[in-house]
Order: C-alpha cells, then structure tokens, then sequence
C-alpha cells in the first residue's frame, strides 16, 4: 500500500469513527461492514431496526457519485434498504450538533417507514437482508 493509499485509508478510518459516534449518540443498534446478502455490496453502517444503512462517503467518493447512486439504488431495488451517505465535506462543514439532529431524524423517518420497505404489502412476505 504506498502513502497516499495508507494516508487516506487512515482518514476514513477516522471519519467512520467519528459516524460511529453519532449513531452511538442516537442510542441505534447498528452492525458495521455489513454484507448485503443479494449484492456484492458491503456497507459502512447497518442499523437493523431503522432498516437503514449509513455510508461514510470519503473524500474519493465525489469522483464515484454517479456510481454510488447506482449503487444505492441496486440495493433499495434489492431490500428495501434506505442509504444515508453523509459526505466527508459536508460532515466537517456542520456543526456536531447539527449532525447528529440530521442522523437520528433520517432515521427515526426510516424507521416509521421499514415495514413498507421490508413486507411486500400484496403477499406480506419479509424481506431478507
């Protein structure tokens, strides 16, 4: 791995961290690195109850947004499953407080709708993850 690679990978380290935190603060259960069983797809953050996943966008990812909304997209299609991505530019350029406001409310709404997104409501068959 040369410098720059290990140089960035310690900044998301640090970034995911720092979601960590937040989502800890929001008083959610959530998995880390959680493989999406129907796609190739791992994501930073899973929180099971608010059927939500949190991804913690690092710098690189303002080169990949078309992709990443593919992505999000393949996996709503797949599961049901919202993604939050919370942009390493945007996280440093609000307030903590603010942050966090914007975490638990995103998923407290995703919660209120998860048995929509996880219930086919025609045949009431669960939606595996």
């Amino acid at each position: 791995m040369n410098s720059l690679n290990r140089q960035q990978k310690t900044h998301n380290t640090i970034y995911s961290g720092k979601i960590r935190e937040l989502i800890e603060a929001c008083g959610y259960t959530y998995v880390e690195e959680f493989p999406i069983t129907q796609t190739s797809y791992t994501v930073d953050f899973y929180l099971p109850d608010q059927h939500l996943a949190i991804e913690a966008d690092g710098p690189h990812h303002v080169m990949q947004q078309e992709k990443d909304k593919k992505r999000d997209g393949i996996i709503f299609s797949k599961t049901g499953l919202l993604v939050l991505r919370i942009p390493f530019k945007q996280y440093f350029s609000v307030p903590r407080q603010e942050m966090l406001k914007i975490i638990c409310e995103f998923a407290d709404r995703a919660e209120k709708s998860a048995f929509q997104r996880r219930y086919n409501l025609e045949t009431f068959e669960e939606t595996d993850l």
